[in-house]
């Protein structure tokens, strides 16, 4: 049901951005690359993307996958599932972006997986676990955040791209590089067991029954696919023709992720104070009363990490905080 309210609610985001995508696209092809705005010319951001895809096909290819199903897995991933998670952390302020199915799920809703083999499977657990799979944060994210701060700034966007490129490679040489020399010089199995003992073996254990015993296709999870689909277009129309409408079709895309299962209630809390605040003192003292509660973020972000410099220096175990 979560992959239909998905597929709905890409299609209803390009509906309501088509607009603005025709304008900038005449822009650009006019020549003008700065009225737009936009971190990059769309035909630039189009070749990247492709030139992204033929890589990751021709990787999935050499190692003796299908070329199909490569296409299958980052098609979905990046037009589907990246979208959709950035979305939720960008404006609906979740503090972490995680999936609830996984492109692997997908296929499996059109065919047996069973059928893949043990090459594509293996390949699906691998890409699965590393893009689609309880993600604390994704660049597509720091990408839209970016933006919205260069535009509050009055920064022009563009000049933010060397930028976040720059970041993204320091990031992947700082974190390849922990990644290894930190396992093996205090053990992984000593260290946070969810990165070395769980999500990296999950997938693995997903796949066994489909190497080992034949998987009856299901027909009736299209069913499922199809009835999140009308619920998502019932919740984008009543939304966008009724003000006093409160359900948004994005709850319903993030309504049995981790994350909501986990904060649901503290969500519930500050939505509660807020309602009040704003019912009865206005904007005013909501404006009032934001730095407090700032505050209250800020200060368990500073405690947790003056409690892990605190550990780290003395050889201790870091004191327990709360997710993520």
């Amino acid at each position: 049901q979560t992959a239909g309210v998905y597929v709905v609610l890409v299609g209803l985001m390009a509906y309501s951005a088509w607009g603005r995508i025709r304008r900038v696209w005449q822009l650009q092809a006019q020549g003008d690359s700065t009225a737009a705005n936009t971190l990059m010319s769309f035909r630039a951001a189009a070749a990247c993307i492709a030139i992204a895809l033929v890589g990751l096909v021709i990787w999935w290819r050499y190692a003796r996958g299908s070329p199909t199903l490569a296409l299958a897995e980052f098609g979905i991933y990046i037009f589907l599932q990246a979208i959709i998670m950035a979305r939720a952390t960008s404006q609906a302020g979740t503090p972490m972006t995680e999936g609830s199915f996984t492109p692997l799920d997908v296929v499996g809703y059109f065919t047996s997986r069973s059928r893949l083999g043990a090459t594509n499977l293996v390949l699906f657990a691998f890409s699965d676990n590393i893009f689609s799979r309880d993600l604390r944060g994704m660049v597509l994210t720091g990408f839209l955040d970016g933006q919205k701060l260069a535009d509050g700034v009055g920064l022009v966007r563009r000049k933010l791209l060397s930028v976040l490129v720059g970041v993204i490679i320091f990031a992947i040489i700082v974190g390849g590089v922990l990644h290894i020399w930190l396992p093996y010089r205090h053990g992984a199995v000593t260290m946070y067991y969810f990165p070395y003992a769980s999500n990296s073996v999950q997938f693995w254990h997903q796949s066994e029954p489909f190497l080992t015993a034949t998987e009856k296709y299901n027909p009736g999870k299209l069913i499922s696919v199809a009835s999140g689909m009308a619920l998502c277009a019932l919740l984008g129309l009543m939304r966008r023709h009724y003000l006093w409408w409160p359900l948004h079709p994005l709850g319903a895309a993030l309504s049995i992720s981790w994350i909501l299962c986990v904060f649901w209630f503290p969500m519930l809390i500050a939505w509660l104070i807020k309602s009040v605040i704003t019912r009865y003192g206005g904007i005013k003292l909501y404006l009032k009363l934001r730095p407090a509660f700032l505050g209250l973020i800020f200060g368990e972000y500073f405690m947790a990490v003056l409690w892990t410099v605190i550990s780290w220096v003395f050889g201790t175990n870091v004191p327990m905080f709360p997710w993520p």
